[in-house]
């Protein structure tokens, strides 16, 4: 099987997909929280309509809880704004870190949200540097290329302990990272710098 070739181009798809994943994942859940905190709102105004003296007490805390869920939503959008931006500025390889890392395992962690019991799983590929990355839950993986387009066990079932993974991030945001095998990808001519 010929490799497939990593250009300037797949990379910022992939880090668009990052971007993306990360404002829907964390912030779909302040969001969701709001959507049923607006309902609430609206029947405990018509309650407290007819005890006017008792509107502030029984209103204020909920427009606080929906302040609260619509600020951390925007704020959401505003980094995934930011960081769309910047991928699509990316124009020089100078602009990512490109490196080669092993694989060691894999690690799950579930994240909360507030003091419920709800939550969802993240699941992370560690490497030996101590380097780390997030898996986005995407139905495909590298959805640009035609031959290698793995879901997320796809990646698994093909990658071991001791694997090489080429390790792009953003220079702007490390957070805004993704991952290649090595033995399905190789990096095109115009990202490999003098010396690597």
């Amino acid at each position: 099987m010929t490799k497939e070739k990593i250009t300037l181009d797949s990379i910022k798809h992939d880090f668009c997909v990052v971007a993306k994943y990360k404002f829907f994942f964390y912030s779909q859940g302040g969001f969701a929280l709001f959507i049923c905190a607006a309902p609430l709102t609206v029947l405990l105004n018509i309650f407290a309509i007819s005890m006017v003296k008792y509107i502030t007490y029984f209103c204020l805390p909920i427009y606080l809880l929906c302040v609260y869920f619509i600020v951390v939503y925007l704020s959401g959008y505003s980094k995934y704004r930011k960081n769309k931006k910047a991928i699509r500025s990316l124009w020089m390889r100078e602009q990512i870190s490109i490196s080669t890392e092993r694989f060691s395992h894999k690690s799950e962690k579930r994240i909360r949200h507030g003091g419920t019991s709800f939550g969802k799983w993240i699941y992370k590929y560690n490497f030996k540097s101590g380097a780390s990355w997030e898996i986005p839950m995407v139905i495909k993986h590298y959805a640009w290329s035609p031959e290698a387009r793995f879901s997320t066990n796809g990646i698994d079932n093909i990658t071991s302990e001791d694997d090489e993974f080429i390790f792009v991030r953003m220079q702007d945001d490390p957070e805004i990272a993704y991952v290649y095998p090595c033995e399905v990808f190789e990096l095109d001519k115009s990202l490999i710098l003098n010396g690597e």
